[in-house]
């Protein structure tokens, strides 16, 4: 019988898949029904905004409260070792400590507004609930599942962050919008109206301090929406964009003020 040499063997050996207990968490199935699954890690769950698109109680039933807003559904973002809530009443934000498919998470702040007793207030007890029981995470396709150790399943769908999708955190910066928007020039023309910006300064104590000239902002802020009348300064995360232009991202509407109709 013909031998094969021994570099050979070795090559074939190095190419042949690593048996399951040796692969990366994110690529190990965990038990479940129907298909595989596959368990995030940190990094995934960082990369995306998470949105709730399903939810479901331990009878399979609907879980309604936590829809307060067809049009804006609940958020989750993971980073930096804390979840952040976002889309009900209060933002809401936690530790966790992801360890295999087990998610855990610490004591739930919130802010303090008052929202009337409605259904936002109502979404955030309803998140509540669900963040204080033991969870299991693993992706379906996708699709991120979080499921309480009572039963049920959030089920959300990730969008990239302005971080993944630009490689870098980006500039942090702050923008005063002016109230009323103004004629695009050039090449933005085309637009209905561009907002007149300039960038202002803040120290170490908050206090703000100079502020630039004024200028027109030919794209858009991302995760922004103009309100006519409303002066607004804005924190922003400004990415570099190959081609030229940057991209601005909305991370926080620091002050807001009415002064028009």
């Amino acid at each position: 019988m013909r031998q094969l040499p021994l570099l050979l063997l070795v090559s074939l050996a190095a190419c042949a898949a690593p048996p399951p207990a040796d692969r990366p968490a994110a690529e190990r199935p965990v038990a479940g029904p129907g298909q595989p699954q596959r368990v995030p890690d940190t990094q995934m769950l960082a990369s995306r905004h998470w949105r709730l698109v399903e939810a479901t109680d331990a009878s399979g039933q609907r879980v309604a409260a936590l829809f307060p807003d067809p049009s804006t559904p609940l958020q989750f973002d993971f980073g930096n070792g804390r979840l952040a809530v976002a889309g009900g009443c209060n933002q809401m934000q936690a530790p966790f400590a992801l360890k295999g498919a087990r998610l855990g998470i610490g004591p739930v702040l919130q802010t303090k507004k008052y929202c009337g007793g409605g259904p936002l207030m109502a979404a955030d007890q309803a998140v509540a609930e669900r963040l204080a029981a033991p969870l299991t995470v693993s992706m379906e396709g996708e699709r991120l599942v979080l499921s309480p150790a009572g039963g049920g399943r959030l089920v959300l769908v990730g969008e990239a962050t302005a971080e993944a999708r630009y490689g870098g955190p980006g500039e942090v910066l702050f923008m005063e919008v002016d109230a009323a928007a103004v004629p695009c020039p050039g090449a933005a023309a085309t637009q209905p109206a561009c907002l007149r910006v300039r960038e202002v300064a803040y120290d170490d104590d908050g206090v703000r301090g100079e502020a630039g000239e004024w200028e027109v902002l030919e794209q858009p802020i991302e995760g922004y929406r103009h309100a006519p009348g409303q002066r607004q300064v804005l924190r922003l995360r400004r990415h570099g964009a190959a081609g030229g232009a940057p991209a601005y991202v909305l991370e926080t509407v620091v002050e807001s003020e009415q002064v028009g109709p």
